[in-house]
């Protein structure tokens, strides 16, 4: 399936797994291009053997209601996502080897990520008005930005840098708690805060 154009997905509100999501079935394909902008009102599947392309595009999960999930059986790469379902929670559940990548920006607005895949965001930011309850996995955030908010955060392997030059910086009153390891890689730099 190649989209001519932008799509949105509703939720009816009916807080289900499969309300509003976007399901990519094993063996399927997705390919968005250019800078479509795609509204996904749940979660996202993608199955086993699928491929998954989203160009320039921007997904945006809008889910206002919880037990949504970001489920791949493959690594999947998005370009910019943005999480912004006021009452919305979203688990990161893929598989070990299936990291879920944002190569541009991810905005985080409002609603819960927890879960326990792995999650790597390239360039920019981990902040703004949500909530992060990562149980397990590995989230590395190898770009300059900012991380927290005036909420408590929690990560269970959190990876700074990934050997490039860097500055991550704590922002917010929130503590944020690493469960099992915090790595700060070669050449970058955790500004703590206070």
């Amino acid at each position: 399936f190649a989209p001519g154009g932008n799509i949105t997905l509703q939720s009816g509100g009916s807080g289900d797994v499969r309300d509003g999501r976007l399901y990519i079935a094993s063996g399927a394909t997705f390919t968005a291009s250019g800078t479509q902008s795609h509204g996904i009102g749940g979660g996202l599947f993608v199955g086993s053997g699928a491929t998954f392309t989203a160009a320039n595009s921007t997904f945006s999960f809008t889910a206002t209601t919880t037990g949504k999930s970001i489920l791949s059986s493959v690594p999947i790469t998005f370009y910019d996502v943005v999480f912004n379902g006021s009452g919305g929670s979203w688990s990161f559940d893929s598989t070990t080897s299936a990291t879920t990548t944002v190569s541009h920006g991810l905005t985080f607005t409002a609603g819960t990520l927890s879960g326990g895949g792995d999650l790597v965001v390239q360039t920019g930011s981990l902040s703004g008005s949500g909530t992060v309850a990562m149980t397990g996995g590995t989230v590395r955030l190898e770009g300059t930005g900012s991380i927290g908010n005036n909420t408590g955060w929690q990560f269970y392997d959190l990876v700074l840098g990934n050997g490039a030059s860097g500055t991550m910086t704590k922002t917010g009153t929130g503590t944020t708690t690493i469960a099992h390891s915090l790595t700060i890689a070669a050449t970058y730099t955790l500004n703590a805060g206070s």
